[in-house]
């Protein structure tokens, strides 16, 4: 009798790119992962999913990390996680989702494949607070003799400012005239 082959049936867990790449700064944002199982048997039970988020991209130090859970995958199956997370500063940042991995880099599915679990860090742009200047101006100035409703019975002064976005006019309410009898 002859040797017959050994087949091993085990699950492969797989992450994609996360979404969505643009954030906004101090606005908790949700993220989203399809984890797969490209195996040939089901990943069962819980399964720890990990979400690390970078500053920076050198991912040596200052990586956050949270973690998401999902149930059973069953071989050619996928599943989407998710995750919340907070930019405090604006500019390019870091992202990535390791599948079958918790903090410590600790998995609990026994997968073919162990090394092909986490995704490419994937970067993501954090835009300044809408409304917010990087260099707002001091002041406005005021053209000279472009004042209009400078009428007594007008209710405010209005005038073109220079400084503002579009061609936006200033106003201030008019003080009550102060009469004074004798």
């Amino acid at each position: 009798m002859g040797n017959a082959p050994v087949t091993c049936s085990k699950p492969d867990l797989i992450t994609d790119a996360t979404t969505p790449t643009t954030a906004g700064i101090n606005v908790d944002q949700t993220y989203y992962s399809t984890i797969s199982n490209i195996g040939t048997a089901s990943a069962s039970g819980s399964i720890t999913h990990l979400f690390q988020y970078d500053d920076d991209a050198d991912h040596s130090a200052g990586v956050n990390n949270d973690t998401a859970t999902s149930s059973t995958i069953t071989n050619g199956a996928s599943v989407q996680v998710s995750d919340s997370h907070t930019f405090t500063t604006s500019g390019t940042k870091y992202m990535r989702v390791c599948a079958d991995n918790d903090a410590s880099f600790l998995g609990t599915v026994a997968e073919l494949d162990e090394l092909n679990n986490c995704s490419s860090w994937t970067n993501v742009t954090v835009n300044p607070a809408a409304g917010v200047c990087s260099n707002p101006p001091t002041h406005y100035v005021c053209s000279a003799g472009n004042s209009t409703n400078n009428r007594s019975s007008a209710a405010k002064w209005t005038w073109d400012c220079e400084g503002t976005i579009s061609t936006d006019q200033c106003a201030q309410p008019k003080k009550p005239p102060i009469i004074i009898e004798d």
